[in-house]
């Protein structure tokens, strides 16, 4: 499913949003900074995330991204969270 970039910023799914016109530039200056950066750090902060999303668990990520994503309407039947 498409999302909309704002919606996607607004959930935090996004962290940076360029109009049209200065995308590619934008985009190739923050190629050009991580580009500087240590492989050997970038390497371990993608390792801390990867631990982070398997303590977590992926299918709970998802699951919350997803209700994230849900625009429609709840119907509150008293019940617990885990009823739903």
């Amino acid at each position: 499913m498409r999302l909309p970039a704002a919606r996607l910023y607004a959930m935090g799914a996004v962290n940076r949003l360029y109009p049209r016109e200065t995308l590619h530039d934008e985009t190739a200056a923050f190629a050009r900074e991580i580009a500087q950066v240590d492989p050997v750090a970038l390497r371990q902060a993608k390792r801390a995330v990867n631990t982070t999303m398997d303590v977590q668990g992926q299918h709970y990520i998802r699951n919350r991204f997803a209700e994230l994503m849900d625009t429609s309407p709840r119907l509150d039947l008293g019940g617990s969270a885990h009823d739903a």
